[in-house]
C-alpha cells in the first residue's frame, strides 16, 4: 500500500528559531541554524554531536508530517511505540521512551533487512539450489545408462544360456543322425545277406546248403544303435518380484552399504566375512545349515552371499532389490536373514533352501576386520591382513 506523504514546510527549520536548519545534533535530536549552533554547543552539561544537515534533507522526502504537532516533521523513531515522531513528541507523550533518530533507525532497518535477505539466501534459497542440484542431470544420465547396460548384460546372459541349450540340442540331433546313418549301412548289409540266403535256397544246391552256416552267425543282433531321446525344453517361470530382485534396485548412494549390510552385521555370529566358497561348504553338514559371507571377486552390489545346505551346498547372492522385495525398504541383510529363519520361506523359487541352523564363526577363524582391501592389478583384487593372533597349539 502506497504511503501518501505530505509536507508542512518545504524547508526544515531550526529547532531554536525560525531560520533554516544547516546542522543537527544527533545526540540531542535537534536541528540548528548557523547562529544557534554555537549557542547549543555552549551547553557543557551534556554531550553534543553536531553534523551537517545536508544528508538529512533527502530524509524529508521520505517522512510524513507529525500527526500530533502541526508544522513538525517526523524525524525520530520511537522503538517502544514503533512509530515515527517529531522532536516535540520526545518531551510529550513519548517521554522516557526508547527512541533514536529516524535516519539511524532507517540504517538499522536496512541492516536488518539485508541480514534477513542473507539468511533467506543461505537457508531457503540454498535448499532450493541443493534440491535443484540434487536432481543431478549427470547422475540421472549415468543411472539410466547403467540400467540399459545391465539390461544388455542380462539379455546377453539369457541369450547365452539359450544358445547353450540350442547347442546341446543340436549336438544330440547330430549324434542321432550319425546313429541313423550307421544303422542304415548296417541294415543294408543285413538285407543283402538275407537276399543272398534266399537266392541260395532258390538255387537248391545241396552242396551249398550243407556248407551254409546260417544267417544268424552273419548278423550281429546287437549292431542296432539306439538313438538318444530328444529332450523337451522345460520353461523356468520367474515371478515379477523375483525378476526385479535379481535384476537390481535403486538405492541411495550414501546409504547403499548400510541398507545392504547394516552396521551391526559384523556382530552376527553367522556372518563369516571374507571366506572362500569351498571353506563355507565344508562348514555346513546338514539340511538347514547356513551362513553369510562376503565374496572376494565381485562388486559392492552383490558382495554378500547366503550359503546354505539342502542335500548339498547352495549359494544365493543377495542384491539390494532382494532385501527391498522380501522385507521392505530400509531393511538390512540382518532383517532378511531373520525373516527367512522365522518365516521358513525358501531363499527363492529357484533355490528352495530353508534357513534353520546358523553356522557360527570359529574362535580361531581369521577376523574379517583384519582383512584390508588392496589395489586391483589386472582386474585381480589383492587382500592383506594385519597381525593375526593364532590359538595356542601344544607341541
Amino acid at each position: 500500500m502506497a504511503l501518501t506523504v505530505t509536507f508542512a514546510q518545504d524547508v526544515v527549520r531550526c529547532s531554536l528559531c525560525d531560520n533554516s536548519a544547516d546542522y543537527q545534533c544527533k545526540l540531542c535530536q535537534v536541528k540548528l541554524c548557523c547562529d544557534c549552533t554555537s549557542k547549543h554547543l555552549s551547553d557543557k552539561s551534556v554531550k553534543h554531536e553536531v553534523a551537517e544537515f545536508t544528508s538529512q534533507r533527502n530524509l524529508d522526502k521520505m517522512v510524513s508530517e507529525c500527526a500530533s504537532h502541526d508544522k513538525y516533521v517526523c524525524e525520530i523513531y520511537c522503538k517502544d511505540c514503533s512509530i515515527s515522531i517529531c522532536t516535540k513528541c520526545v518531551t510529550g507523550d513519548h517521554r522516557r521512551h526508547n527512541f533514536i533518530s529516524l535516519e539511524d533507525f532507517l540504517e538499522e532497518r536496512k541492516v536488518e533487512v539485508l541480514n534477513e535477505i542473507q539468511e533467506i539466501e543461505s537457508t531457503v534459497l540454498s535448499e532450493f539450489k541443493k534440491q535443484k542440484s540434487g536432481m543431478g542431470e549427470q547422475e540421472y544420465e549415468n543411472t539410466i545408462e547403467a540400467i540399459f547396460a545391465h539390461e544388455d548384460e542380462v539379455c546377453n546372459a539369457v541369450r547365452e544360456a539359450g544358445s547353450k541349450l540350442r547347442e546341446q540340442l543340436t549336438q544330440i540331433r547330430k549324434d542321432n543322425l550319425e546313429i541313423a546313418n550307421k544303422n542304415a549301412l548296417e541294415e543294408k548289409e543285413i538285407v543283402n545277406i538275407i537276399e543272398e540266403t534266399r537266392a541260395l535256397l532258390t538255387k537248391n544246391d545241396p552242396k551249398d546248403i550243407l556248407e551254409f552256416k546260417g544267417v544268424k552267425c552273419q548278423v550281429n543282433s546287437s549292431s542296432v544303435l539306439v538313438n538318444k531321446r530328444l529332450p523337451v525344453f522345460q520353461i523356468k517361470h520367474l515371478e515379477e518380484g523375483e525378476i526385479q530382485s535379481m535384476f537390481g534396485a535403486l538405492v541411495n548412494n550414501e546409504d547403499e552399504n548400510e541398507v545392504i549390510g547394516g552396521e551391526n552385521l559384523k556382530k552376527q555370529a553367522w556372518f563369516h566375512g571374507y571366506i572362500p566358497r569351498e571353506e563355507a561348504e565344508q562348514l555346513m553338514k546338514r539340511n538347514g545349515d547356513f551362513l553369510v559371507r562376503e565374496t572376494m571377486n565381485t562388486t559392492d552390489q552383490d558382495r554378500y552371499v547366503i550359503s546354505s545346505f539342502r542335500n548339498g551346498p547352495v549359494h544365493f547372492k543377495v542384491f539390494p532389490g532382494t532385501i527391498v522385495t522380501r522385507v521392505g525398504r530400509r531393511a538390512t541383510l540382518i532383517d532378511l536373514v531373520n525373516h527367512l529363519v522365522t518365516s521358513g520361506e525358501p531363499l527363492s523359487n529357484s533355490n528352495p533352501s530353508i534357513l534353520k541352523f546358523p553356522v557360527d564363526r570359529n574362535q580361531h577363524q581369521l577376523d574379517f576386520d583384519q582383512i584390508k582391501l588392496g589395489p586391483k592389478i589386472d582386474n585381480v583384487r589383492l587382500y592383506h591382513w594385519d597381525t593375526v593372533v593364532l590359538p595356542h597349539m601344544d607341541r
